[in-house]
């Protein structure tokens, strides 16, 4: 703290406690020479005015100085942004679409990989909805008991009736196959499957 504001504190603070004083204590009125004061001042509204222009002045000068100097202001912190990126569920999307990198690019290995992630996502989702254990949920995923889409549920059961997505034609079922899957863990998740 520098010593102009000390200094002020300190003036400011002294004539606090004398008007606490005065106000809690009646007799320290007399200490006050307010009689002598008035007779120098000549009259009664000088003694207020004196004090008046002090405060004018002062207020003048506290302005004039922020004028010249500027205002010293905190910064405020960044305000709070959305976040940026790719929606949940997006790298799946671009898996079914088929393209570069997708299920449908001759992958086996990608497929397969495809499907222990939505067993995966099956199995979780079903155990967090149902309450279930992760090994009796992952028994349900693997007899099809987890949902009522028939094309789900064989998609994920242990016994694929086509026995593997090989030819082109069960690429192009699988991506199908995949994608009603996924929805079905959608639904399962927001409660909707029974």
């Amino acid at each position: 703290m520098n010593r102009r504001r000390l200094a002020s504190t300190l003036v400011g603070f002294a004539i606090f406690l004398v008007g606490a004083l005065t106000v809690v204590l009646p007799g320290t009125r007399s200490l006050i020479p307010v009689e002598a004061l008035l007779a120098l001042a000549g009259n009664d509204y000088l003694l207020v005015a004196v004090p008046g222009v002090v405060a004018v002045v002062v207020l003048a000068a506290v302005l004039i100085r922020q004028a010249v100097t500027g205002v010293e202001t905190a910064s405020t912190p960044p305000v709070e942004g959305v976040p940026t990126g790719e929606p949940p569920g997006s790298d799946l999307d671009a898996l079914f679409d088929g393209g570069p990198g997708g299920i449908g690019d001759g992958s086996a290995e990608r497929r397969e990989r495809v499907r222990r992630r939505l067993r995966r996502a099956a199995i979780d989702t079903l155990a967090r909805q149902d309450g279930c254990s992760r090994p009796a949920a992952a028994e349900r995923v693997a007899t099809g008991d987890w949902t009522d889409d028939e094309v789900a549920a064989a998609t994920l059961a242990e016994e694929r009736a086509d026995g593997g997505w090989t030819s082109r034609s069960a690429r192009g079922r699988f991506r199908l196959r995949a994608r009603r899957t996924a929805e079905a863990i959608a639904r399962l998740s927001e409660g909707e499957e029974s």
